[in-house]
């Protein structure tokens, strides 16, 4: 069963987009006097209950004079499915071919907003992390994400191993991101296929019972001598190469 977490949303941008998510469902709306009538458009444009608007009456106090600008905050309910069997029984029809990408103990909300941005852009379906011991999704994620965080399937799982189980089961490749591999990604090597690609934590990688989970393991470059990529950056990388 789906749960959901509770976050803020700001920027007219991101609050248009979580409001037309079908994963989304509003808490409250609260913005100040001279933002009230866009509000209340965008809430009769989605349909949400007016009842969930808050308009903040009065000048601003000296203290938050320099705050009107964050003044407009959209709190929501995001869904996080459990498993990919719960995706699946709430999700789009989608065409036969599948991107999607997996993050295995992603714990800094920069990487975790930023890789779920990037999976958006080039077109994956969903993100599916960790539980334990992976960053939780909070508005720093929402923020970092520039809206796309309500564009595609979050599923927060507790045995990820048994997910990228589930996944192969249905046709797709699965890729792991590993600085180490003698073999380097690919370019266009499976734009036809069902792939879920799967990066690493900042500091440690892949972990072992994950890398035996993959059908292939790659790098981005053969070339010694460098340091290893920031996560989110890396994961744009590959997802460029196999979009």
């Amino acid at each position: 069963m789906s749960s959901s977490i509770r976050v803020d949303v700001e920027g007219w941008n991101e609050i248009e987009e979580a409001l037309s998510s079908p994963f989304v469902s509003v808490h409250q709306f609260r913005c100040s006097k001279r933002d009230a009538a866009k509000a209340r458009d965008l809430m009769a444009t989605y349909k949400c209950s007016l009842k969930k608007l808050l308009i903040e009456e009065g000048p601003p106090t000296r203290s938050n004079q320099q705050k009107r600008v964050r003044a407009s905050v959209l709190t929501i309910e995001l869904s996080l499915f459990r498993s990919l069997n719960e995706w699946r029984h709430n999700s789009p029809k989608g065409s036969h071919r599948s991107l999607a990408l997996a993050l295995d103990q992603i714990q800094d909300p920069q990487n975790l907003g930023a890789l779920i941005r990037s999976a958006h852009f080039f077109g994956a379906e969903f993100v599916m992390f960790t539980k334990d011991r992976s960053c939780p999704v909070t508005s720093s994620v929402v923020r970092a994400s520039a809206g796309a965080i309500f564009s595609l399937g979050l599923l927060e799982v507790p045995n990820l191993a048994r997910e990228i189980d589930a996944v192969r089961k249905e046709g797709s490749y699965i890729l792991g991101l590993d600085a180490s591999s003698k073999q380097v990604l690919p370019a266009s090597s499976y734009v036809r296929d069902s792939v879920l690609l799967i990066v690493g934590s900042e500091g440690d990688g892949l972990r072992h019972l994950t890398k035996k989970k993959c059908d292939f393991l790659y790098a981005l470059t053969e070339k010694a001598g460098r340091d290893s990529l920031n996560a989110s950056v890396a994961g744009a990388i590959a997802l460029f190469q196999l979009s």
